[in-house]
């Protein structure tokens, strides 16, 4: 063989990407032209980006926020959308739905190769968990809504937590602050897990963020903002109402009795102080980071989902990460029962993303009313297999955390179990 000359360059060839990954990604890019489509064709139909732009466009001209729509975002996220409210609402949809399935889809991949024991499954479970997520975030891109968005930034807060980029995790964890307010909660299990690293910081940026209007605007006109804000969320939760569209345990309980408003209350504060103490424990267990986020997100999204203010369909991607993981940790981790740890997360993850969707709830709803159940017992399914999973599994083998795009590591033997 010819060696090379002085002045050749060598071209190393790239590693082929891996068939289901190819899959996955063709995926994506489906559902982004499928829902730029649906912007040009219907910019103002059954989509919530619209409410979006209009708030910003109503920022900057000095009218409020929260008298004349359905906004219940913070100012400086109207604020943050100027770029997007600039351009026509079709257009402006179009780069929406595309920066949502792009930053999920990056988020996605960096916090599989990061924070999942990804070294111990096979190349193509990659693929298979960026598809099992697209499932379930499919009706939250289609309809404009922020949570793909949302999820993105705390699974990026997770990677940067797991590699110890403190300043970089408390920006991504106060950023969906300031889009639903609920993500309070999940910047605060992060944050007992770590509090000296990341309790000033994260409240440091959180009020950073929130600083944004008073750049753009009279600070007047900037606090009379966020009082609007701050009433239209008091009202919201004021007024008790029930959306056709919620589910969540309130939808079980109702099933078999009238619910006791107060009761309920009582419900969602004990288990929020209970998934605390359970975030807690797995920081006193001595797990590793990568442990304690993908326990920290699943118990926050199980706990939002079922407990938490305002949980609607287009809610339910937020569990999407976890659930995926929690179908590859079944089907590629050997331990004893596998069978029926399958069988649990499989009935888990169809009844929350197959059953509940709206076109199969409506049918079964014909012979079971109960079926507007079944999204929040596919979440409570899941819920059940997380407390007996994290009980007793054994803290993950010690491994270099990778770079985000380098070359997964091929899987072990033992983790090649089909």
């Amino acid at each position: 063989m010819e060696s090379p000359q002085p002045n050749q360059t060598v071209h190393r060839a790239r590693p082929a990407i891996e068939r289901w990954l190819r899959i996955a990604i063709a995926a994506w890019i489906a559902l982004a032209i499928a829902g730029s489509v649906k912007s040009i064709v219907e910019p103002r139909l059954h989509t919530v980006y619209t409410t979006f732009s209009g708030a910003s466009r109503d920022s900057w001209s000095g009218h409020s926020l929260y008298l004349e729509r359905e906004f219940f975002y913070s100012p400086a996220f109207a604020v943050a959308m100027t770029p997007l409210a600039l351009l026509p609402d079709w257009l402006g949809g179009v780069v929406w739905t595309w920066l949502s399935c792009g930053l999920l889809f990056f988020a996605l991949r960096v916090f599989y190769r990061t924070v999942l024991p990804a070294s111990t499954w096979p190349p193509r479970a990659e693929g298979q968990f960026q598809l099992l997520a697209l499932l379930g975030t499919v009706r939250s891109i289609w309809s404009g809504q922020s949570n793909a968005i949302l999820v993105a930034m705390v699974l990026c807060a997770a990677v940067e937590f797991v590699r110890g980029r403190w300043w970089r995790a408390a920006i991504w964890l106060a950023a969906p602050i300031h889009i639903k307010v609920w993500p309070a909660v999940v910047g605060g299990l992060f944050t007992v897990q770590a509090p000296q690293r990341l309790a000033r910081r994260l409240a440091a940026c959180t009020v950073g963020l929130g600083l944004l209007p008073f750049l753009v605007q009279p600070p007047a006109a900037a606090a009379s903002q966020y009082v609007g804000w701050y009433r239209c969320l008091v009202n919201r939760q004021a007024g008790g109402g029930r959306y056709t569209g919620y589910r969540d345990a309130w939808t079980i309980w109702e099933q078999f009795h009238a619910v006791d408003a107060r009761a309920y209350m009582l419900w969602q504060v004990g288990a929020g102080l209970a998934v605390l103490g359970w975030c807690l424990w797995q920081r006193h267990r001595g797990l590793q980071r990568r442990q304690i986020a993908i326990y920290t997100i699943c118990a926050w999204s199980i706990w939002q989902l079922l407990l938490g203010p305002g949980t609607e369909r287009l809610t339910y991607n937020l569990i999407a990460p976890g659930l995926a993981w929690g179908v590859l940790t079944c089907f590629y981790t050997c331990g004893p029962r596998r069978l029926l740890r399958r069988m649990w997360i499989t009935a888990a993850y169809l009844t929350t993303y197959l059953l509940g969707v709206g076109g199969v709830e409506r049918f079964l709803m014909q012979w079971c009313p109960a079926a507007t159940a079944l999204e929040p017992i596919g979440v409570l399914i899941f819920g059940l297999w997380l407390v007996r999973h994290a009980s007793s599994e054994e803290p993950w083998p010690l491994a270099e955390i990778p770079r985000p795009f380098a070359e997964a590591t091929p899987a072990r033997s033992h983790g090649q179990a089909a």
